[in-house]
């Protein structure tokens, strides 16, 4: 990646809700990537408003472990 993305990574603790706004994103904009005969599984999505930003749940053994936000560092900083 290049040197000016953040990536930001949340571990889910189990039971833990997702942020709602990205749930919401997820569901709406989301897509799945299942291997390992579906021990791993990815979703992710790119909000219509920003195409530059990634979101992404890992899920391993139908849990989610994992929330990852992926954006260039101006458009994080311009958010702040």
């Amino acid at each position: 990646m290049p040197p000016d993305v953040e990536v930001d990574m949340y571990f889910l603790k189990q039971g833990e809700n997702l942020n709602p706004e990205v749930k919401t994103i997820l569901n709406d904009h989301g897509r799945w990537v299942v291997s390992g005969n579906g021990i791993f599984q990815a979703q992710y999505g790119i909000p219509y408003d920003e195409k530059l930003t990634s979101m992404w749940l890992l899920r391993f053994y139908d849990q989610d472990c994992f929330s990852v936000i992926i954006m260039p560092r101006n458009i994080k900083e311009n958010a702040a």
